[in-house]
């Protein structure tokens, strides 16, 4: 129950983005639009709170780093929008994601993904 609030309160605390130094866009009809970056989408959700994602971030769950190497993007979709449809057990919560958002994260994670090479020996 702990790590369920932790999350919860790690998702509400990043999940506003900040406008420091911009000011958003409107459509023409007059909605806020703000362009994010895929660093500011992933932060937004508090993908990191739990996941280390480029090195940095939390332990709790799995490394995000080429995530795209082990998963298809199918999968990954499922995984963030509903995760309890792979594993009941699975610590991470069900946040409601709408399409768009779950797209937008997917994006933003294929961007900063760094894939995990073997160097044979070599650097």
């Amino acid at each position: 129950m702990g790590f369920v609030f932790a999350a919860t309160f790690a998702f509400l605390l990043w999940g506003t983005p900040a406008f420091a130094g911009s000011a958003p866009d409107s459509d023409s009809s007059g909605i806020v639009t703000v362009a994010l970056s895929d660093t500011q989408i992933v932060n937004q959700y508090g993908c990191s709170g739990c996941h280390k994602i480029g090195g940095k971030g939390g332990t709790t769950a799995p490394d995000l780093q080429g995530i795209f190497e082990r998963r298809d993007e199918a999968w990954i979709r499922i995984q963030i929008q509903h995760p309890r449809q792979h594993n009941p057990q699975t610590l991470m919560p069900d946040f409601g994601l709408t399409d768009e958002q779950v797209v937008a994260i997917v994006e933003a994670l294929r961007a900063v993904d760094t894939p995990k090479r073997s160097n044979n020996g070599r650097d």
